[in-house]
């Protein structure tokens, strides 16, 4: 442990020098921020879904293999809340206090209006105004 903390200490002095930082190197507090009404609970949910396409290395990929990665995104919720059959059984995943925000009455509408959300905001990210943003997407059936 003594060399590991000899080598370690000094890159973490150097680093916390230059940042103006104390303590270890994953010291603080993460960022929360509350949320304090409806429409941004549906912002922040929508937000957190596209961000596995937001990365630099996706931004120019097309529209259609974004559509695949966030459906097929190990990691994230999104499958759940539009309805696709391999992940909707996860009890973990509370979809219901999303969707009473969309306040389209049935399940399946929800899930079709909350897809429409999330798609039009991708679509705005890629900037192109030639995507034709009215194509229905479709979750793939839990055989494909």
């Amino acid at each position: 442990m003594r060399g590991r903390r000899a080598v370690a200490s000094p890159e973490l002095c150097w680093a916390n020098k230059r940042h103006s930082r104390t303590g270890h190197l994953l010291a603080g507090r993460y960022k929360a921020s509350l949320i304090k009404d409806d429409s941004y609970l549906l912002t922040a949910s929508a937000y957190v879904h596209l961000n596995p396409v937001r990365l630099k290395e996706w931004r120019q990929r097309p529209l259609d293999e974004k559509r695949k990665r966030l459906l097929e995104y190990r990691w994230s919720s999104f499958p759940a809340y539009v309805g696709s059959p391999k992940y909707y059984g996860r009890p973990c995943v509370a979809r219901r206090p999303v969707w009473d925000l969309i306040g389209t009455g049935t399940e399946p509408e929800a899930k079709e209006c909350y897809l429409d959300l999330v798609v039009s905001w991708l679509v705005k990210d890629t900037g192109d105004d030639s995507v034709d943003e009215t194509v229905p997407w479709k979750c793939p059936d839990e055989g494909s």
